[in-house]
């Protein structure tokens, strides 16, 4: 982020702000403000906000990712967007519903950066190479928790389809990352 000289920050389902407030933590010049659907989320997230002597440099505001219409006065001065395994839920609904999504936020949200953070899903092959103990955490992840909460899950690959059909740019990604989290930094 401060590579490419963004000075406000949007988390979308920001949920209890962990992931602004670290931002912030980390960026002494960094502002932010934490979009979520959930009052209940938001009310939790300004609580930590406060705890974390924050509140001049975060602001909460409730908005529906689907309809950006719905926060997009809230984050009219921000250069960028992030999300950290937030995405993902929304495949529950297909992922039809998520690149419609997408074209709507790029649409709203013309030439901002979006930092985006998944999972990438294995392939039974990748499953049968992997140790005994590896690979029970991804399988638990994968195929328990996920389809247990009706929430939906993707490979790279799959990202990055989705982010084309959206007509989303890729500008890089990085899928070194540990826990198979794939950084994605996107521009609308």
């Amino acid at each position: 982020m401060e590579e490419l000289g963004i000075n406000k920050v949007a988390d979308l389902g920001c949920g209890s702000a962990d992931v602004i407030i670290n931002l912030c933590k980390s960026n002494k010049k960094l502002k932010g403000i934490g979009i979520d659907i959930s009052t209940e989320a938001l009310n939790e997230a300004k609580k930590r906000v406060e705890l974390n002597g924050l509140s001049e440099r975060i602001s909460l505001s409730k908005g529906d990712l689907y309809k950006p219409e719905t926060f997009s006065n809230a984050v009219k001065d921000v250069d960028a967007f992030n999300a950290i395994m937030v995405m993902h839920e929304f495949l529950r609904d297909g992922k039809e519903a998520v690149i419609k999504m997408f074209k709507s936020m790029k649409a709203e949200f013309k030439g901002k950066y979006f930092f985006l953070g998944e999972f990438d899903c294995l392939d039974d092959t990748e499953y049968q190479s992997m140790q005994y103990p590896d690979r029970i955490h991804y399988l638990f992840y994968q195929h328990m928790i996920h389809p247990l909460t009706n929430q939906g899950l993707a490979t790279k690959e799959e990202w990055l389809e989705i982010f084309e059909r959206s007509g989303v740019e890729v500008l890089e990604y990085n899928d070194k990352l540990t826990f198979r989290l794939v950084q994605f930094i996107l521009k609308f």
